[in-house]
């Protein structure tokens, strides 16, 4: 909240314990006590978006960033398996598809990151039986894929928390 909104809201919390204090006073007259109510959960809207600008939002980028660590990793793990199995039966296409290096992996833009692993995780699915030998088993390749959903439905987490916690600050 910003110092302004604050300063009002204290102003709110006074003037409602002022109506409190002398309930007996106003309970009687309807109106009055209609505009009371409203005003009470005016007060409440108010402090629930607070609450909503003060909830952390760290956690969120941690995560993510967590994920598209594990999914570089095992992007880059079975795209070694599949580069040594595409140089040794010579299929250039594979190789051309596959071959990304750590590098490449942890500096491509976050959909990128997505769309390499998806590519590497169709390549490995496609030659599941002939990567098996290079000690790309059907698990590595399913753990794979989970990473790569997991990390997908992080991507925009952190910016939506970021625009909800300014939304909050807004109304």
């Amino acid at each position: 909240m910003k110092k302004n909104q604050e300063v009002k809201l204290n102003m709110f919390e006074a003037d409602s314990n002022v109506l409190q204090k002398h309930n007996s006073t106003w309970s009687g007259n309807a109106p009055f006590s209609s505009a009371v109510t409203e005003f009470e959960n005016s007060i409440e809207e108010i402090v629930g978006l607070r609450n909503r600008q003060q909830e952390n939002i760290i956690g969120i980028a941690e995560d993510k960033k967590n994920k598209r660590k594990a999914l570089e990793k095992q992007t880059y793990t079975i795209s070694c398996a599949l580069v040594f199995y595409a140089t040794s039966t010579g299929n250039t296409e594979l190789l051309s598809k596959v071959k990304f290096s750590r590098r490449k992996l942890s500096k491509a833009r976050d959909n990128e990151i997505a769309g390499i692993s998806e590519q590497v995780h169709q390549a490995a699915d496609e030659n599941a039986a002939a990567i098996l030998p290079y000690g790309v088993t059907g698990a590595l390749i399913a753990a794979l894929a989970a990473a790569l959903t997991a990390y997908v439905e992080y991507i925009s987490l952190p910016a939506a928390a970021k625009g909800e916690k300014k939304n909050a600050t807004k109304e």
